[in-house]
């Protein structure tokens, strides 16, 4: 079995579970190490000020580069639109939610934990 150490769990860390749990082909372990309890915020997303917009359109934003349109259709706006970074947050936790229940072959855990030294040592 692969096992795969996500190292923070804001959006980037959330962003590869997501694509992993999606498209994977073989039994895989997921660990995302996060200190903080929400998964997909970080400090970027994890304002709850509705004024905090994003910096690029929606259409720009899908989780999925296969699936431009995802969010777009999430938030049921125009590709245009500026989201709340907030929303974004939470459509990250929604789509990690939901592949996590649909993955038959990805197990993924998050560790809350903060890493603040790897040693990387040859399996045996």
């Amino acid at each position: 079995m692969k096992r795969v150490l996500i190292v923070g769990g804001g959006a980037s860390g959330v962003l590869v579970a997501l694509n992993i749990l999606r498209l994977a082909q073989e039994v895989i372990s997921i660990e995302i190490a996060e200190p903080r309890e929400d998964l997909g915020q970080g400090l970027a997303y994890s304002t709850m000020d509705n004024s905090h917009l994003l910096n690029v359109p929606a259409g720009r934003m899908s989780a999925f580069p296969d699936q431009p349109s995802d969010f777009v259709d999430w938030t049921g706006r125009d590709s245009n639109y500026f989201a709340p970074r907030k929303d974004y947050a939470r459509y990250l936790s929604e789509k990690l939610a939901q592949y996590r229940n649909q993955s038959s072959l990805v197990d993924c855990v998050h560790r809350k934990v903060l890493v603040d030294n790897l040693s990387v040592s040859a399996a045996g």
